[in-house]
């Protein structure tokens, strides 16, 4: 593993504000959504914690609130996010942080950093962004739970969130044309963008 330089660490933190605003106001909608499924929050903060992708954690939830046997589902979630770990497999700990919104935007600034740089960036942009999500995470199971105390009566509503959340992230795939999300896909797959995050040789022919 690169040695980090916390100077490049946190250059990559600032740098996921972006993702942070739009990941908190989602996280907290999956709180409450699993907490409204059954969860509790320690279990829904788990989830979080240990998968980081927000549709698999939706599926996961929806899985486990329509009965699917927990193994069931989490063999499911896992099989949804085994693409990230066999693109980079020589980088697990940067593979689990890899969300789409983290590669978009790492392909924007990656070719602008030094390659000996481009590692601790990376490790920021997905530390700013992972610690974002489960914080939004707790808060919305925090605020199921003040829910519950104080409005009781507004409970029965919340079991919409889920399924409207699902169409959220669905309608954005519906709008965009014929090709252009296999064509990221395949953009993902075969052109990670942080083949030489350490500018040796040995890691870009490992890359390639």
């Amino acid at each position: 593993m690169p040695k980090i330089e916390m100077r490049l660490w946190w250059e990559g933190v600032c740098c996921s504000q972006p993702i942070i605003l739009g990941y908190l106001p989602v996280a907290i909608m999956f709180g409450i959504g699993s907490r409204t499924a059954g969860l509790t929050s320690w279990e829904t903060v788990w989830i979080s914690m240990t998968i980081f992708a927000g549709p698999s954690q939706f599926a996961l939830v929806g899985m486990l609130a329509s009965g699917v046997s927990p193994p069931s589902a989490l063999l499911a979630t896992i099989g949804l996010n085994l693409s990230h770990l066999l693109n980079w497999k020589h980088f697990l700990l940067i593979a689990f942080g890899l969300t789409d919104e983290v590669f978009f935007l790492s392909v924007a600034q990656l070719p602008e950093k030094n390659p000996a740089d481009r590692y601790a960036w990376m490790f920021g942009l997905e530390c700013g962004s992972y610690f974002a999500w489960l914080l939004g995470t707790l808060v919305g199971a925090l605020v199921f739970q003040m829910l519950v105390n104080l409005l009781p009566a507004l409970v029965p509503v919340l079991s919409f969130s889920l399924p409207s959340l699902f169409l959220v992230l669905l309608l954005p795939l519906l709008k965009e044309p014929a090709g252009v999300r296999p064509a990221k896909l395949q953009l993902e797959s075969k052109n990670p963008p942080f083949c030489s995050v350490s500018g040796g040789e040995e890691m870009e022919t490992r890359c390639s």
